[in-house]
């Protein structure tokens, strides 16, 4: 089970991210790129989304904050980054993918600032995160005053510290400088 940990920096990370992503999020990336194309995948943690892009063709960069966790060193190339400070040292990519990560962030909207930076002109960001508009959440936010996926234990244990809603995305989206060409949930 995933566990948080303090760094010496005072930070805190997830010490253990072995969670395997949805096929959902890489059938995505097909649909805008071409095979060989420059993808950075933020938060890689074990590196099971890294390693399926790879598979489909890109050119693929891991990153995480806990190098210990990635488990394709040699197999993927791979730097240690902490999203919550500057992202620096890379050349722009046609595709930053962040799969279930801005909720781990200490600042959304300036790492949405950064990815757009970090990306070529033209280039895309596959962003996933908790879909705190979903029925249940709702429900569990009027009853309890917080959405799912982000209780108090959620927040010590998972490290879910910053819920998004879609508006925030919108809102936040062309302040970064990005364009939004779909924003939905699973199964629109």
């Amino acid at each position: 089970k995933p566990a948080m940990e303090r760094r010496a920096d005072g930070s805190l990370v997830q010490t253990a991210s072995l969670k395997r992503p949805s096929p959902v999020p890489a059938a995505q990336v097909p649909v805008t790129l071409p095979k060989g194309a420059s993808v950075l995948d933020l938060g890689a943690g074990s590196g099971a989304m890294a390693l399926r892009l790879q598979d489909l063709g890109y050119a693929v960069t891991a990153s995480d904050i806990v190098p210990d966790n990635f488990r394709l060193h040699g197999t993927v190339a791979f730097r240690e980054l902490n999203l919550n400070r500057d992202i620096e040292g890379f050349e722009p990519v046609d595709a930053v993918v962040a799969v279930e990560l801005i909720e781990h962030l200490e600042n959304p909207r300036y790492f949405l600032r950064q990815c757009a930076r970090l990306l070529k002109p033209g280039g895309t960001l596959l962003l996933t995160t908790p879909n705190i508009e979903n029925p249940v959440s709702k429900a569990m936010f009027l009853r309890h005053g917080q959405f799912q996926w982000f209780s108090e234990v959620a927040y010590r244990h998972d490290g879910h510290i910053s819920p998004v809603c879609a508006q925030q995305l919108r809102l936040m989206a062309p302040d970064a400088g990005l364009r939004i060409e779909r924003l939905g949930s699973h199964g629109d």
